[in-house]
Formats: structure tokens, C-alpha cells, sequence
């Protein structure tokens, strides 16, 4: 038995069914199979998720925070341990994301500190790391922490 093994774990591995179900196979060795997106309901309504889109899209990014986002798709473009940066439609995407974030804190602005949580979740399948930088054991959310300590972020009130 492998030292992981927790004798009172749940876990039902199957191989042949013999025309039984799942379910039926865990009940008669007494564990349950669970089925927990079958007890899942709904949240809210189609029409309060589209209301809450639109005021998504409505949360203000202000120019120097577009500029940010910019720099910041720029110079992932430019680093040397990605063979493919930030596109500009992942940096269409990043915005979306930052609005998102703002909107989920309560705001109407999306901060510096919104396109910085964004980008580690919108750039890290949308960026290609290169071979020296998977040589050296770094994850596409490696360099983009490093994209961000280059670019300065702006601070709020900057005119």
C-alpha cells in the first residue's frame, strides 16, 4: 500500500461496471459517489448577469491606466525569456479583466493595482515562454512578475 494511501478515504476506482452504474457500485462497498454539479442551482438570473456585464463596461479606465496596460503588453513583447508577448487583443482582454476586478472591489475605476492582478491571469496562457527561460524552470507567471517590476506603474492622481 502506497504511504499516501488514508485507509478512510472515499475513493472508488472502477475498471469493469458489469452493467452497473457508479452510484450503484460505491452503495454496495458503502461509499457514496458524489455528484455535486447535480446539486448545483443558479446564482442569479440571465438577466442579472447581463446587467452586471453592462456595468462592467461602464467602470472608467482612466488614459494613464491605458497607457499602463500598453507599456505593460509592450514589454512583455519585449522580454527576452518570452518568445511571444502580450498580444493586442490580450491586451484588449486585460482591460476586460481589469474592469472586472474594479467592478468586484466596488469600484468605478479600475486602479493600477486591478491591471496588475489581471495581467498574472490574462497573460499567463496568452504569453510563450522560450526555451532558456523553460531551461531555467520559469512559468509564463515567472516573467510576467518580472515584466511588472519593469514598468512603473502609475500612481493615482498622476495627470
Amino acid at each position: 500500500m502506497p504511504k499516501s494511501f488514508e485507509p478512510d478515504s472515499k475513493i472508488l476506482l472502477v475498471d469493469d461496471h458489469d452493467g452497473h452504474s457508479e452510484q450503484e457500485l460505491g452503495q454496495s462497498i458503502g461509499y457514496s459517489v458524489l455528484r455535486p454539479m447535480e446539486e448545483l442551482g443558479a446564482v442569479i438570473d440571465g438577466e442579472e448577469l447581463l446587467e452586471m456585464q453592462r456595468e462592467v463596461e461602464n467602470v472608467f479606465i482612466h488614459d494613464n491606466v491605458y497607457k499602463y496596460m500598453a507599456l505593460l503588453s509592450s514589454a512583455s513583447r519585449e522580454h527576452e525569456l518570452l518568445d511571444l508577448g502580450l498580444s493586442p487583443r490580450g491586451t484588449l482582454a486585460l482591460g476586460k479583466m481589469a474592469r472586472a476586478y474594479a467592478y468586484l472591489q466596488g469600484r468605478s475605476y479600475v486602479s493600477p493595482k486591478d491591471v496588475k492582478m489581471a495581467l498574472r491571469d490574462v497573460g499567463a496562457h496568452r504569453v510563450r515562454t522560450s526555451q532558456k527561460a523553460r531551461m531555467s524552470g520559469k512559468r509564463s507567471v515567472d516573467v510576467l512578475e518580472e515584466v511588472l517590476a519593469r514598468v512603473r506603474a502609475p500612481r493615482m492622481g498622476e495627470a
